[in-house]
């Protein structure tokens, strides 16, 4: 068998036949790799770049995040600026009350919070001891006493309420456990409010 390709190459035999037939679909299966392997590098290139971007975005994010805490622009959406003030309510509030024995001294210890995202980015969970007694020269028939509180703090307006849970000391008699509602001014270091359930009596803390 005899056949002459376009070139004007004469091949002869079958087995010339098929040694052509082998070299196309060699050429053809080396395309198809190619292919595949340009694809597979676009593909690359591309998720590549958008993961960069996605970087830049979260990046460009924190950056402002902490301008703005640097700036103390607080925003009441913003757990992040939340989260930098409630430490400065927390600790000793020392002053005064006044019951029907005379004046008591009292100091609450602010001393443990948790954030509650039921009730929104400025208000926490907040943890503390009211400690009671009678000032000396100024109460002399009232008692000592310590229970544990737990409330509510807002801390953009600085309003706090705060109920009376169990006792840390033994219950002095004729003593019950009071709430407390009032507000804590950063500005000038003090925390007024009234005891509830005792004639609304006013308390005045400061640090």
């Amino acid at each position: 068998m005899v056949k002459i390709k376009d070139d004007g190459t004469i091949i002869t035999g079958r087995y010339s036949e098929g040694n052509e037939i082998s070299s196309k679909r060699s050429k053809i299966l080396i395309i198809v790799i190619s292919v595949v392997i340009l694809v597979g590098i676009i593909f690359t290139i591309i998720q590549c770049q958008t993961n960069n971007t996605e970087y830049e975005i979260y990046y460009d994010e924190a950056e402002d995040i902490a301008s703005f805490s640097e700036n103390n622009n607080y925003d009441a959406g913003e757990n992040e600026s939340s989260l930098l003030t409630i430490d400065e309510y927390m600790g000793y509030w020392e002053g005064y009350y006044n019951n029907n024995s005379g004046v008591m001294d009292l100091t609450i210890n602010l001393y443990d919070y948790e954030q509650d995202n039921t009730r929104g980015y400025n208000e926490f969970l907040v943890t503390a001891e009211f400690i009671f007694s009678p000032r000396p020269g100024r109460n002399s028939g009232g008692k000592s006493g310590k229970y544990l509180m737990r409330g509510y703090i807002n801390v953009e307006s600085g309003y706090i309420w705060m109920v009376g849970k169990y006792w840390l000391s033994t219950q002095p008699s004729g003593y019950n456990m009071l709430d407390i509602e009032g507000e804590i001014d950063l500005s000038n270091g003090t925390f007024n409010g009234r005891l509830k359930r005792d004639k609304n009596t006013g308390f005045w803390l400061e640090r």
